[in-house]
């Protein structure tokens, strides 16, 4: 087994995403027994998928880049998250980008968010409320909604952000926002009194 990853460690640097995703599918699967291994192979895989997801994007192929965003969010749900939580601005959406794109980093971000970007990956989503595609904003609201149930410890600040939201005079954006408001509250009744 051992021998066969050194010979498919070159591999990973190569050009083409077939070769690189049939590398990443092998080491997943030698290494799914050994828990310690595959944290290792997450690791040195992390690396040329984002390199590859930033080709597409450059290049202006955004199958690319969907393809490798659904396997990096296959490796983030697998338990890679800490290994991409450093590279979490990789993971912000460009003005450009197509709206599944946008969909699928948005879903990534919510996932990478903890306690040292938090503040960071909050002030994006804070921007995309205001897109001008009605879609991205109110999935980054549901997104903002997402990351406090998963960090309970932090969502004070959530609410306050969600709260501002309110201010901002656009149908959708309150309507989205009251129905995360009102999803957050069954969970957290103790923020009730600082929100209504």
């Amino acid at each position: 087994m051992f021998d066969i990853m050194n010979i498919f460690e070159d591999r990973l640097k190569h050009a083409s995403s077939t070769i690189v995703l049939g590398c990443v599918k092998a080491f997943l699967h030698f290494t799914e027994e050994y828990p310690g291994l595959q944290k290792q192979v997450f690791e040195r895989v992390s690396s040329p998928m984002i390199t590859l997801m930033g080709t597409g994007e450059v290049g202006g192929t955004y199958e690319l880049t969907y393809t490798m965003l659904c396997h990096i969010n296959l490796l983030i749900e697998k338990g890679a998250a800490e290994v991409f939580e450093n590279d979490y601005k990789q993971f912000f959406c460009r003005s450009d980008e197509p709206t599944y794109i946008k969909h699928l980093k948005l879903d990534i971000l919510v996932q990478l968010a903890n306690e040292r970007n938090l503040n960071e990956i909050l002030a994006e989503l804070r921007e995309y409320v205001t897109d001008i595609s009605v879609e991205i904003s109110r999935k980054s609201i549901q997104s903002v909604g997402q990351i406090a149930v998963r960090l309970p410890q932090l969502s004070s600040g959530v609410f306050t952000m969600l709260s501002n939201f309110l201010t901002l005079n656009t149908d959708y954006v309150t309507t989205e926002t009251l129905i995360v408001l009102k999803d957050l509250l069954r969970k957290y009744r103790h923020e009730a009194d600082n929100i209504v």
